[in-house]
């Protein structure tokens, strides 16, 4: 047997042994970046605690004690989940809306009537379909810090996750002060947050082929006067998408 004879039966085996490498490349590198939200998220953790500490210990301060100890139970319950699901890196539907909804609740406890909330799944969303963990927290947390919390008046965050077509759409609309004011504002801890989620997207996306997981943010304009009302941020999935 000749070299072109042996080179063309081994060729098969080799790409497939190249493509194998390439794969194992991909998964050290997506772990990688997940380690890297996990740290993201912890720093955010460990300032959203002050934050809830901060609160509950002025809550008895002014003698409302009732409301102290419903915000001290909640945020034992949402503590112990954020702890449950520390390493995972997804999510199905009904558990990150849930996460998030506890998130919006405790908030509106600490803020009062500053803070408005609706969460919402439609009823054709197959809700054991998994979502990167942290994104509806990630986006919900950035809507109330950094849109609704500079307004003196406070405003309104909603979570709709919808089905299009072969895409799960997950979005988050706020009608805060909008991107452009928030960036002269804010802290770099949701900023940093949104990229490492966007590059673990691209890691996510890689492994699937043609079928992508796109995230959008944008500006919300009111009807009258065109003004900035708020910020979008969205993320489309698709259905039974591969995130191993």
């Amino acid at each position: 047997m000749n070299i072109k004879e042996l080179l063309r039966k081994a060729w098969p085996l080799m790409r497939t042994s190249r493509h194998e490498r390439e794969m194992l490349t991909l998964r050290r590198a997506k772990r990688q970046t997940e380690l890297q939200l996990l740290a993201v998220g912890m720093r955010a953790d460990a300032e959203f605690q002050g934050e809830v500490t901060r609160s509950i210990a002025s809550l008895l301060e002014q003698g409302q004690t009732d409301e102290a100890a419903r915000a001290l139970r909640l945020y034992a319950d949402f503590n112990q989940q954020t702890l449950a699901d520390l390493e995972r890196p997804t999510r199905t539907v009904r558990e990150e809306a849930a996460y998030a909804e506890k998130y919006l609740q405790l908030m509106q406890l600490l803020m009062g009537s500053r803070l408005q909330y609706g969460v919402m799944v439609a009823a054709n969303v197959d809700q054991e379909q998994l979502l990167p963990n942290m994104v509806l927290h990630t986006f919900c947390q950035n809507a109330v810090r950094h849109g609704i919390s500079p307004k003196p008046e406070g405003g309104r965050v909603d979570v709709i996750i919808t089905l299009h077509e072969d895409d799960i759409v997950v979005t988050v609309e706020d009608n805060g002060i909008g991107r452009r004011a928030a960036a002269k504002r804010s802290d770099h801890t949701p900023k940093l947050g949104l990229r490492v989620l966007n590059e673990l997207m691209q890691f996510y996306n890689k492994m699937n082929g043609s079928r992508r997981m796109r995230q959008h943010a944008s500006n919300l304009r009111s009807i009258e006067d065109n003004k900035i009302s708020g910020t979008r941020f969205q993320l489309t999935v698709p259905v039974n998408f591969r995130f191993e």
